[in-house]
This record gives structure tokens, C-alpha cells and sequence, in this order.
């Protein structure tokens, strides 16, 4: 179950070419061991390792770190490291602010690109 105040920021991630989101929370009052607190959010994804899921990368990230200064994306695990295993980069938006406002930012820059 997604929580409703990051929904549309994960939807809108998920649109990005390369993009898969798979955790998020939208912060609780009362958080449990994997959820945050109340005003702040996450949202965890993968990045497909090539040129296209690198390209969203970092349209995202440019967007988010020149409009949101409370909000960062970080790197997360990175998998793939043993012989027979895919690679695969894991990462996660992360801040202080309306997770529907990146959405709607988010939402103009993938227009942008059509």
C-alpha cells in the first residue's frame, strides 16, 4: 500500500524510462521502524544501469535539487556485484516538502520531453 501523500510522486517516477520505484512512506505521526516522521518522505528506486535509466536520473535530479532544496536524492545499494547477478543501482528521493509539488514539477519535465 502506497501512502497517500507520496502516491503521486511515485507514479510519476515510475514514468521515467528506467525508473521503478519499489518503498516509499509519506511520514507518520508515529513512525514504526521502516516508515519516517510526520513532514517528511522517501520514495526508493531502481535505476535500469544504461544510458536511458542514467538519462532520467538525472533529469530528476536536476529538476529536484534546482527547485526543492530540502528535498535530495541519494544512492542506495547497489546490486549485481557477484558474477551471475544483474546489476542494478538502487536509489531514493528523500526531503522536506510536498511530495505532490515534485510530482507536479516532475509531471512539466516529462512533457517537456515528449
Amino acid at each position: 500500500m502506497i501512502d497517500e501523500r507520496v502516491k503521486e510522486l511515485v507514479c510519476i517516477l515510475n514514468k521515467f524510462k528506467g525508473i521503478e520505484t519499489f518503498s516509499s512512506c509519506g511520514g507518520h505521526a508515529n513512525p514504526k521502524p521502516s516508515q519516517i516522521g510526520r513532514g517528511r518522505f522517501y520514495v526508493d528506486f531502481w535505476v535500469d544501469p544504461n544510458k536511458t535509466g542514467f538519462g532520467s536520473l538525472e533529469k530528476i535530479n536536476q529538476l529536484v535539487s534546482n527547485i526543492f532544496p530540502t528535498v535530495r536524492i541519494i544512492v542506495g545499494d547497489v546490486g549485481g556485484i557477484e558474477e551471475d547477478d544483474e546489476p542494478c543501482m538502487c536509489f531514493e528521493i528523500q526531503g522536506r516538502a510536498n511530495p505532490g509539488m515534485i510530482a507536479l514539477a516532475l509531471q512539466d519535465r516529462l512533457r517537456e520531453n515528449k
